[in-house]
């Protein structure tokens, strides 16, 4: 089984080396044939690009250093371009901040029937409840406009996620009991964005690009999946593990805010 993984890293390199490290040790038997790629937007100084790349090389993963902070789903070009010429069984697009569950690929080889996006069970590591699915069902035009108006403003995106996350927090023991009951694969609209598994790896060689720097990938693939008759499948039994944010942390708030803003209007625009 051939397997690619794309880690796409802004300023979080420590975090990037973990996740290549449960990698490996989720590979340790060597059962399978795995490629690591890390496209890098951090726009580091030549000197931090030869000591990142010389403590990536250690483990045979390759660097791509991007010229400017192309966004996450601003490197999917990269990537397709990488493997345009090359078989793989499945793509793997993730952020760096996560890291894989010893069970990982062997969960996955038993869950390659599902050919389409997979879902894997994202875990926060201080919350620990499940973040996929991301979304059961599309989300309403209504919903999309509130989202609007929230992100137009700096006050009121701030009372969104002020609120959002007490609620998770309130509500985090009943997250836990109720995605502990998922055991079985199951068809969703949309799997949460920290990692996309690509079993129908043409659709992800045919992906249009995405022109929005951040955020909305989620309904992005569920929308072009939907266009181009391939499944997105919630499947619990793979693993992995998310310390949530490392990268967008370090973004300024109205940064963000101006993010969220433009990817709903994208979203509005062209599914809606």
């Amino acid at each position: 089984m051939k397997i690619i993984f794309f880690v796409i890293n802004y300023k979080a390199d420590n975090h990037g080396l973990k996740l290549i490290e449960s990698v490996l040790n989720a590979n340790k038997e060597g059962d399978f044939d795995i490629t690591i790629h890390v496209i890098d937007n951090s726009i580091k100084s030549k000197q931090e690009e030869e000591e990142f790349r010389k403590s990536l090389q250690v483990n045979g993963v390759s660097l791509h250093s991007s010229a400017e902070n192309l966004g996450y789903f601003g490197c999917i070009p990269i990537a397709q371009r990488l493997i345009e010429n090359e078989t793989f069984d499945c793509v793997i697009y993730c952020n760096p901040d996560l890291y894989l569950d010893g069970s990982f690929f062997k969960e996955l080889k038993a869950s390659m029937q599902f050919k389409g996006i997979i879902a894997p069970s994202i875990i926060s590591v201080s919350e620990g409840f499940d973040q996929n699915p991301k979304y059961l069902s599309k989300l309403s035009r209504a919903k999309m406009i509130r989202l609007k108006l929230i992100y137009s403003n700096l006050l009121t995106y701030f009372l969104f996620f002020s609120l959002a996350r007490v609620k998770e927090l309130l509500f985090v023991v009943k997250k836990r009991s109720t995605h502990s009951s998922d055991k079985f694969s199951r068809i969703i609209y949309a799997p949460h964005g920290a990692m996309f598994i690509f079993t129908e790896v043409s659709f992800f060689k045919c992906l249009k690009p995405y022109p929005c720097f951040l955020f909305g990938e989620e309904i992005y693939i569920a929308e072009e999946a939907k266009k181009a008759g391939v499944k997105v499948y919630y499947t619990p039994n793979i693993k992995v593990y998310d310390s949530r944010h490392a990268s967008i942390s370090s973004l300024g708030n109205n940064f963000r805010r101006k993010l969220y803003y433009q990817s709903v209007l994208y979203l509005l625009k062209n599914y809606y």
